[in-house]
Protein backbone atom coordinates (compact mmCIF):
# COMPACT_ATOMS: atom_id res chain seq x y z
CA UNK A 1 0.00 0.00 0.00
CA UNK A 2 1.26 3.46 -0.84
CA UNK A 3 1.64 5.98 1.95
CA UNK A 4 4.02 8.41 3.64
CA UNK A 5 7.71 7.46 3.98
CA UNK A 6 8.55 4.92 6.65
CA UNK A 7 11.68 4.66 8.75
CA UNK A 8 13.86 3.35 5.91
CA UNK A 9 11.80 3.19 2.71
CA UNK A 10 9.60 5.21 0.40
CA UNK A 11 6.83 3.58 -1.67
CA UNK A 12 6.03 4.82 -5.17
CA UNK A 13 3.23 3.99 -7.63
CA UNK A 14 4.55 1.98 -10.56
CA UNK A 15 3.41 -0.44 -13.24
CA UNK A 16 4.98 -3.68 -14.38
CA UNK A 17 4.43 -6.09 -17.26
CA UNK A 18 5.79 -9.61 -16.82
CA UNK A 19 7.12 -11.42 -19.85
CA UNK A 20 6.78 -14.75 -18.04
CA UNK A 21 5.54 -16.04 -14.72
CA UNK A 22 8.20 -16.46 -11.99
CA UNK A 23 8.86 -20.14 -11.38
CA UNK A 24 8.17 -19.78 -7.66
CA UNK A 25 4.62 -18.66 -8.48
CA UNK A 26 3.65 -21.75 -10.49
CA UNK A 27 1.76 -23.36 -7.60
CA UNK A 28 0.07 -20.25 -6.24
CA UNK A 29 -3.72 -20.31 -6.14
CA UNK A 30 -3.74 -16.59 -6.92
CA UNK A 31 -1.57 -14.74 -9.41
CA UNK A 32 -1.15 -11.13 -8.22
CA UNK A 33 0.73 -10.02 -11.35
CA UNK A 34 -0.51 -11.53 -14.59
CA UNK A 35 1.75 -12.22 -17.55
CA UNK A 36 1.58 -9.75 -20.48
CA UNK A 37 -0.70 -7.37 -18.60
CA UNK A 38 0.35 -4.03 -17.16
CA UNK A 39 -0.27 -4.23 -13.43
CA UNK A 40 -0.10 -1.46 -10.79
CA UNK A 41 2.48 -2.24 -8.11
CA UNK A 42 4.34 -0.55 -5.27
CA UNK A 43 8.01 0.23 -5.97
CA UNK A 44 10.01 0.61 -2.77
CA UNK A 45 13.33 2.37 -2.34
CA UNK A 46 15.75 2.93 0.51
CA UNK A 47 16.69 6.34 1.89
CA UNK A 48 18.95 7.75 4.57
CA UNK A 49 18.76 11.03 6.48
CA UNK A 50 21.54 13.58 6.63
CA UNK A 51 20.85 13.89 10.36
CA UNK A 52 18.15 12.91 12.84
CA UNK A 53 14.94 14.46 11.54
CA UNK A 54 16.81 15.82 8.53
CA UNK A 55 16.12 15.57 4.81
CA UNK A 56 15.83 12.22 3.03
CA UNK A 57 18.59 11.43 0.54
CA UNK A 58 19.36 8.40 -1.59
CA UNK A 59 22.27 6.16 -0.79
CA UNK A 60 24.66 4.86 -3.44
CA UNK A 61 23.38 2.19 -5.81
CA UNK A 62 25.49 -0.42 -4.02
CA UNK A 63 24.21 0.50 -0.54
CA UNK A 64 20.57 0.74 -1.64
CA UNK A 65 20.81 -2.58 -3.45
CA UNK A 66 22.20 -4.33 -0.37
CA UNK A 67 19.43 -2.92 1.81
CA UNK A 68 16.64 -3.93 -0.56
CA UNK A 69 18.10 -7.40 -0.99
CA UNK A 70 17.83 -7.70 2.79
CA UNK A 71 14.22 -6.46 2.66
CA UNK A 72 13.30 -9.05 0.02
CA UNK A 73 14.89 -11.76 2.14
CA UNK A 74 12.88 -10.52 5.10
CA UNK A 75 9.62 -10.67 3.12
CA UNK A 76 10.49 -14.20 1.97
CA UNK A 77 11.03 -15.50 5.49
CA UNK A 78 8.10 -13.56 6.95
CA UNK A 79 5.86 -15.15 4.33
CA UNK A 80 7.14 -18.58 5.32
CA UNK A 81 6.57 -17.92 9.03
CA UNK A 82 3.06 -16.59 8.44
CA UNK A 83 2.13 -19.52 6.21
CA UNK A 84 3.45 -21.85 8.92
CA UNK A 85 0.77 -20.47 11.23
CA UNK A 86 -1.98 -20.94 8.66
CA UNK A 87 -0.88 -24.54 8.09
CA UNK A 88 -0.96 -25.16 11.86
CA UNK A 89 -4.49 -23.73 12.07
CA UNK A 90 -5.76 -25.81 9.15
CA UNK A 91 -4.24 -29.04 10.44
CA UNK A 92 -5.55 -28.49 13.98
CA UNK A 93 -9.09 -27.72 12.81
CA UNK A 94 -9.14 -30.78 10.57
CA UNK A 95 -7.97 -33.07 13.37
CA UNK A 96 -10.30 -31.48 15.99
CA UNK A 97 -13.57 -30.97 14.09
CA UNK A 98 -15.71 -30.56 17.21
CA UNK A 99 -13.38 -28.23 19.07
CA UNK A 100 -13.77 -24.56 19.90
CA UNK A 101 -10.95 -23.88 17.44
CA UNK A 102 -12.97 -25.39 14.58
CA UNK A 103 -15.80 -22.94 15.32
CA UNK A 104 -13.64 -19.82 15.22
CA UNK A 105 -13.86 -17.38 12.34
CA UNK A 106 -10.25 -17.30 11.12
CA UNK A 107 -9.16 -14.10 9.32
CA UNK A 108 -7.89 -14.65 5.78
CA UNK A 109 -4.48 -12.97 5.78
CA UNK A 110 -1.25 -13.30 3.84
CA UNK A 111 1.89 -11.35 3.02
CA UNK A 112 2.01 -9.44 -0.24
CA UNK A 113 3.90 -11.05 -3.11
CA UNK A 114 7.09 -9.26 -4.00
CA UNK A 115 10.49 -9.51 -5.62
CA UNK A 116 13.60 -7.65 -6.71
CA UNK A 117 13.90 -6.04 -10.12
CA UNK A 118 17.02 -4.43 -11.55
CA UNK A 119 17.49 -1.54 -13.93
CA UNK A 120 19.17 -2.74 -17.11
CA UNK A 121 22.52 -1.72 -18.64
CA UNK A 122 20.85 0.83 -20.92
CA UNK A 123 19.44 2.84 -18.02
CA UNK A 124 20.78 6.29 -17.19
CA UNK A 125 23.86 6.47 -14.94
CA UNK A 126 21.73 7.36 -11.91
CA UNK A 127 19.77 4.10 -12.06
CA UNK A 128 22.04 1.68 -13.93
CA UNK A 129 22.27 -1.56 -11.96
CA UNK A 130 19.92 -0.29 -9.24
CA UNK A 131 17.80 -2.97 -7.58
CA UNK A 132 14.35 -1.98 -6.34
CA UNK A 133 11.72 -3.92 -4.40
CA UNK A 134 8.46 -4.43 -6.28
CA UNK A 135 5.45 -5.54 -4.25
CA UNK A 136 1.86 -6.42 -4.94
CA UNK A 137 -0.20 -3.28 -4.42
CA UNK A 138 -2.73 -3.18 -1.61
CA UNK A 139 -5.27 -1.14 -3.54
CA UNK A 140 -8.11 1.03 -2.31
CA UNK A 141 -10.45 -1.40 -4.08
CA UNK A 142 -9.14 -4.22 -1.91
CA UNK A 143 -9.36 -2.00 1.15
CA UNK A 144 -13.01 -1.19 0.47
CA UNK A 145 -13.90 -4.85 0.81
CA UNK A 146 -14.64 -4.59 4.53
CA UNK A 147 -15.47 -1.84 6.94
CA UNK A 148 -12.43 -0.51 8.76
CA UNK A 149 -10.00 -2.01 6.25
CA UNK A 150 -7.75 1.02 5.87
CA UNK A 151 -4.01 0.56 6.38
CA UNK A 152 -3.52 -0.59 9.96
CA UNK A 153 -0.50 -1.14 12.18
CA UNK A 154 -1.79 -4.20 14.03
CA UNK A 155 1.31 -4.96 16.11
CA UNK A 156 4.36 -2.70 16.34
CA UNK A 157 8.01 -3.61 16.38
CA UNK A 158 8.43 -2.55 20.00
CA UNK A 159 5.63 -4.50 21.72
CA UNK A 160 3.65 -7.72 21.05
CA UNK A 161 0.46 -6.18 22.44
CA UNK A 162 -2.01 -5.53 19.57
CA UNK A 163 -2.65 -1.88 18.89
CA UNK A 164 -6.20 -2.54 17.64
CA UNK A 165 -8.69 -4.06 20.06
CA UNK A 166 -12.20 -3.68 18.60
CA UNK A 167 -14.05 -4.47 15.39
CA UNK A 168 -12.55 -6.26 12.38
CA UNK A 169 -9.07 -4.70 12.91
CA UNK A 170 -9.11 -5.90 16.51
CA UNK A 171 -9.98 -9.45 15.46
CA UNK A 172 -7.16 -9.49 12.90
CA UNK A 173 -4.78 -8.01 15.47
CA UNK A 174 -5.60 -10.77 17.97
CA UNK A 175 -5.15 -13.42 15.29
CA UNK A 176 -1.74 -12.01 14.36
CA UNK A 177 -0.77 -11.99 18.04
CA UNK A 178 -1.75 -15.68 18.11
CA UNK A 179 0.46 -16.18 15.03
CA UNK A 180 3.40 -14.69 16.93
CA UNK A 181 2.78 -17.23 19.69
CA UNK A 182 2.84 -20.11 17.18
CA UNK A 183 5.98 -18.79 15.49
CA UNK A 184 7.81 -18.46 18.79
CA UNK A 185 6.92 -22.03 19.76
CA UNK A 186 7.54 -23.60 16.35
CA UNK A 187 10.98 -21.99 16.02
CA UNK A 188 12.00 -23.20 19.46
CA UNK A 189 11.85 -19.70 20.92
CA UNK A 190 14.08 -18.19 18.24
CA UNK A 191 11.91 -15.94 16.03
CA UNK A 192 8.55 -14.30 15.39
CA UNK A 193 7.14 -11.66 13.05
CA UNK A 194 6.71 -8.12 14.36
CA UNK A 195 5.50 -4.95 12.64
CA UNK A 196 2.39 -6.76 11.46
CA UNK A 197 0.63 -4.18 9.29
CA UNK A 198 -1.48 -3.75 6.16
CA UNK A 199 -5.16 -4.16 5.33
CA UNK A 200 -7.49 -6.75 6.82
CA UNK A 201 -6.26 -9.32 4.32
CA UNK A 202 -2.91 -8.27 2.80
CA UNK A 203 0.11 -7.63 5.03
CA UNK A 204 3.29 -5.76 4.09
CA UNK A 205 6.53 -4.36 5.50
CA UNK A 206 6.98 -7.00 8.24
CA UNK A 207 9.97 -7.35 10.50
CA UNK A 208 11.28 -10.53 12.09
CA UNK A 209 12.56 -10.42 15.65
CA UNK A 210 15.08 -13.11 16.54
CA UNK A 211 16.95 -14.33 19.57
CA UNK A 212 19.91 -11.93 20.11
CA UNK A 213 22.21 -14.97 20.29
CA UNK A 214 21.62 -15.44 16.54
CA UNK A 215 22.97 -11.99 15.67
CA UNK A 216 21.34 -9.20 13.65
CA UNK A 217 19.95 -11.50 10.96
CA UNK A 218 17.24 -9.13 9.78
CA UNK A 219 18.80 -5.70 10.13
CA UNK A 220 18.07 -2.63 12.21
CA UNK A 221 14.43 -3.55 12.86
CA UNK A 222 15.49 -6.67 14.74
CA UNK A 223 15.00 -5.19 18.22
CA UNK A 224 16.61 -7.27 20.97
CA UNK A 225 14.48 -5.78 23.74
CA UNK A 226 11.31 -6.79 21.88
CA UNK A 227 12.50 -10.39 21.84
CA UNK A 228 13.59 -10.41 25.47
CA UNK A 229 10.22 -9.08 26.65
CA UNK A 230 8.03 -11.20 24.38
CA UNK A 231 7.26 -14.05 26.78
CA UNK A 232 6.32 -11.62 29.53
CA UNK A 233 4.24 -9.21 27.41
CA UNK A 234 2.41 -11.56 25.04
CA UNK A 235 -1.28 -11.71 25.96
CA UNK A 236 -2.98 -15.00 25.10
CA UNK A 237 -6.40 -14.46 23.52
CA UNK A 238 -9.32 -16.56 22.27
CA UNK A 239 -7.24 -18.00 19.44
CA UNK A 240 -4.36 -19.09 21.69
CA UNK A 241 -6.79 -20.70 24.13
CA UNK A 242 -8.94 -22.44 21.51
CA UNK A 243 -5.88 -23.97 19.87
CA UNK A 244 -4.49 -25.15 23.24
CA UNK A 245 -1.30 -23.11 23.15
CA UNK A 246 0.56 -23.13 26.46
CA UNK A 247 0.77 -19.60 27.94
CA UNK A 248 4.25 -18.25 27.35
CA UNK A 249 4.58 -16.90 30.89
CA UNK A 250 4.35 -20.46 32.22
CA UNK A 251 7.25 -21.56 30.01
CA UNK A 252 9.73 -18.95 31.22
CA UNK A 253 12.85 -20.44 32.76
Amino acid sequence: MLGPPGTFKTAHPAQITLGERPGLWDNLTDQPIEVSRRTPVAAKRYFIRTQRGGSRVRASVQVETRFLEQEANLLYWATSLHELCKAFVKKYQQSHPGSAAAQLDIPETRMVRGGLFQYGPNSDDKHKGLVILIEELVTTQEARGQKGSHFVKFISNASPIPRETVGPPGRVGRFLSFCQHIQYVKTGGHAFISDYQGSLTLLSDPQIVTNPDLGAIFGDGNVSSAFNEFQMLHQCNEFCKAFDLVPLQSTRS
